[in-house]
């Protein structure tokens, strides 16, 4: 089973974010899925900073979050980057992929959105 979402920017985002993209690719493997992240255009967050790939569920809200964790990436200048990732999430059930910028203080979802998309299987 794969399932494929597109990443597009969200409102209100900051000029240097607005042409951002993505695409993840979600293939079920034993104990989770493996998942094919590829980015373009995302500012470079600099020292202390990364991305990071959650998985959303039905009802996901500030203060009531739904949420898993595919990990963390970091861009260099070009913006572009592809990575592999792991996650527990079944697509199906949380649906909704979200990239957030990060600091290593934050617990949870604290970030921005950048990217957003939602699986159509």
């Amino acid at each position: 089973d794969v399932d494929s979402v597109v990443l597009r920017p969200q409102p209100g985002l900051p000029a240097a974010a607005r042409a951002a993209l993505g695409r993840a690719v979600a293939t079920q493997a034993g104990g989770g899925w493996s998942v094919q992240l590829t980015v373009a255009h995302l500012p470079d967050l600099g020292p202390g900073r990364f991305y990071e790939c959650w998985w959303a569920g039905p009802g996901n809200r500030p203060g009531h979050p739904v949420l898993i964790s595919a990990g963390t990436f970091t861009v260099g200048r070009s913006g572009t980057v592809t990575v592999q990732m792991w996650t527990a999430a079944n697509p199906d059930t949380f649906p909704d992929i979200q990239i957030t910028a990060q600091t290593p203080a934050s617990t949870g979802q604290h970030g921005q959105i950048i990217l957003a998309g939602t699986n159509s299987n």
